[in-house]
């Protein structure tokens, strides 16, 4: 699968961009060719579309953004989708857990954190805008200028600015919650993780990165958790969740085991067969 990040870091002429630290503001049109595209990114990501429309997918989900809209998107993957001849022009900005945590501990007292929520299982949550967030997501656009050199200090204090208005919007209240936990605790449930990215083809560092742990210590948890390796417990979930959508819709064989986390069709029929005795197809009739 595509790292998002990683593919923009390596093509600044397609991706215009500005780093602070490990962040990464960019500024494009997508590049995107095929329809559907499979993408993973382990930092955290905000959306904001300037014209145009892309749907993302994760399971039986779909977010679409179109003018004027945004999303958060946590660390997951997802399968991008592309409508036909019609560009997306998009503000990015990846972020990683210390800058946030840096933004909740000097603005946390600003917010009514008694009474938010419990953190919401989606791995993409819609911002609500008002003028202040639309203003705030227009006035990164200058950024990119060629002829103003900008001092990181003023580039933070307008991602801070950013961040400050979309917490401060009462409907964002989901997002205060995610921000918030994030804040006040130190890694990522492994269940949160997996239960939301079992469907991707990732691999196991991957799905390490995504849970902000190192390889080893993924691994740890991970058994600690299922009592059982990533390995079986990936390939039985994948099984799984390929016969419910053989059961419960008519996707071909090839769709099925796309979204379900397979390399390609023929490893899943293989693998499918051992499981259940026969094969998709003959399961099917």
């Amino acid at each position: 699968m595509i790292n998002l990040y990683e593919i923009k870091i390596a093509h600044p002429e397609i991706f215009k961009q500005i780093s602070i630290g490990d962040n990464l503001i960019v500024y494009y049109r997508c590049p995107q060719s095929e329809q559907f595209v499979k993408l993973y990114n382990n930092y955290e990501e905000i959306l904001f579309t300037l014209s145009g429309k892309k749907t993302l997918h994760i399971g039986e989900r779909a977010w679409t953004l179109s003018d004027d809209e945004s999303l958060l998107v946590r660390k997951t993957a997802y399968i991008q989708e592309m409508f036909e001849n019609v560009d997306w022009e998009v503000i990015a900005f990846h972020f990683n857990a210390d800058f946030l945590k840096g933004v909740m501990k000097e603005f946390n007292t600003h917010f009514n954190l008694k009474d938010i929520p419990p953190v919401p299982r989606d791995m993409v949550l819609p911002i609500k805008l008002n003028p202040n967030i639309h203003a705030s997501f227009y006035a990164l656009i200058p950024l990119f200028s060629e002829d103003i050199d900008h001092s990181e200090y003023l580039i933070e204090r307008r991602i801070t600015e950013l961040i400050i208005n979309i917490l401060a919007e009462p409907k964002n209240i989901d997002i205060l919650a995610y921000f918030n936990h994030i804040y006040t605790q130190h890694k990522i449930p492994i269940w949160h993780v997996m239960e939301s990215n079992f469907m991707f083809n990732l691999s196991l560092t991957d799905f390490a990165k995504l849970c902000q742990r190192s390889l080893s210590t993924f691994k740890n948890d991970f058994k600690a958790y299922y009592n059982t390796t990533p390995g079986k417990w990936l390939l039985e979930k994948r099984l799984t969740h390929a016969k419910s959508l053989l059961d419960s819709t008519n996707k071909n064989i090839n769709e099925v085991a796309y979204q379900s986390g397979f390399e390609n069709s023929s490893h899943f029929s293989r693998v499918f067969r051992k499981k259940y005795g026969l094969s998709p197809s003959a399961l099917r009739k």
